[in-house]
């Protein structure tokens, strides 16, 4: 059995909503068993310092995974770019470090935001690199833009249909700009990847099982920070 004692904790007083005062508490395998009581013999004792004891928060539409994912991604949010020009900016400075082979992510810009007032193409981005895919989220999570050999790479083209529940964004030409949303991002599974068709944003991207391992715990950490204790995961599939 797991006993802990917390003395010096805030409590509220139920017939005074308003008002609280430093109590004691004695839990129980995660169970509240008496309020009040002097410390019992051989109990562990934290000492709350006056603060409130609150119970785990419970998050029920969340994207844990994909939080990790993101923590690990290169910042293009608003302190870190203001406009595109500082977008590509960043993006060359992180592609720098990145080995050969492997993707740039990054994440965070919002168009509406930026000083030119539009998304990244992937004419911007191409600006990064034309040899190695690069995929920016936008802010919202639901789409972002590509470079152009992620389209090539997935025979992306003016012919391309949109697929149900996303877009392809297009130049007056009817030419892809790189802008993709929700099941459009489909693309960024890789060819035996999740394919969520018309279920909005893919998170699902084809990394290494100890790279998602890694970001997961991450998150989890954060969550856990945050006094959020239970999660339920809003896009989750048997890789996960």
């Amino acid at each position: 059995m797991q006993r802990i004692y917390f003395s010096n904790v805030s409590i509220v007083d139920p017939s005074k909503p308003d008002s609280w005062s430093p109590n004691s508490l004695l839990v129980e395998n995660g169970r509240i068993k008496e309020i009040g009581l002097p410390k019992p013999e051989d109990v562990q004792e934290i000492d709350g310092e006056g603060n409130f004891l609150l119970s785990g928060f419970v998050d029920p539409h969340a994207h844990p995974l994909m939080y990790g994912q993101l923590m690990d991604w290169v910042d293009v949010g608003p302190n870190a770019a203001k406009n595109i020009t500082e977008i590509i900016s960043v993006l060359k400075n992180a592609e720098l470090f990145l080995p050969a082979g492997l993707p740039l992510r990054a994440f965070g810009y919002e168009h509406r935001n930026l000083t030119e007032q539009r998304h990244p193409t992937r004419v911007d981005i191409d600006q990064v690199s034309t040899t190695r895919e690069i995929y920016v989220m936008n802010a919202s999570g639901h789409g972002g833009v590509v470079n152009s050999i992620v389209l090539a790479n997935n025979l992306i083209s003016a012919l391309t249909p949109d697929p149900r529940g996303g877009r392809f964004e297009r130049d007056e030409l009817g030419e892809p700009t790189g802008v993709l949303w929700d099941a459009a991002c489909d693309i960024l599974t890789g060819k035996n990847g999740v394919k969520l068709s018309d279920h909005g944003p893919n998170f699902h991207l084809p990394d290494e099982p100890n790279i998602l391992d890694s970001q997961l715990m991450q998150a989890q950490t954060e969550f856990v920070r945050h006094g959020v204790t239970t999660i339920g995961d809003a896009q989750v599939s048997k890789r996960e």
